[in-house]
């Protein structure tokens, strides 16, 4: 049998990419202070960065209660780090690692239904 995701380290995959990503924002938008470029298209950028970071930690941060109580929210929360991931080409595992994290997300979510509540 191979390896397979826990949820343990999908959490920590979030948490971590969540970071990174908050870092590459804080460069963006240093960079763009510096250079004092605002244009539209590097205001967006930056905000999106911003917003594909924050989901990122607010999945990571609640994906135990998230994958218990709400699998569907779970779920819409990886479409979402797939959207900005599509939309921000800063990194190139942005929409490929999700997409792949959303079948094991699907899955964990699943055996989760399927087994009995713990006291």
């Amino acid at each position: 049998m191979g390896m397979r995701e826990t949820p343990r380290s999908i959490r920590a995959y979030f948490l971590f990419s969540g970071v990174m990503a908050a870092l590459a924002a804080f460069a963006a938008s240093s960079a763009l202070l510096a250079n004092a470029a605002y244009s539209t298209v590097n205001v967006i950028a930056v905000v999106s960065i911003v917003a594909y970071a924050g989901e990122l930690l607010l999945i990571g941060i609640r994906f135990p209660t998230l994958l218990r109580e709400r699998p569907k929210r779970l779920e819409q929360g990886v479409y979402t780090v797939l959207a900005f991931g599509a939309m921000n080409a800063f990194t190139t595992y942005a929409s490929v690692s999700p997409a792949i994290l959303l079948v094991n997300v699907r899955r964990l979510a699943r055996e989760a239904a399927a087994s009995p509540p713990t006291a």
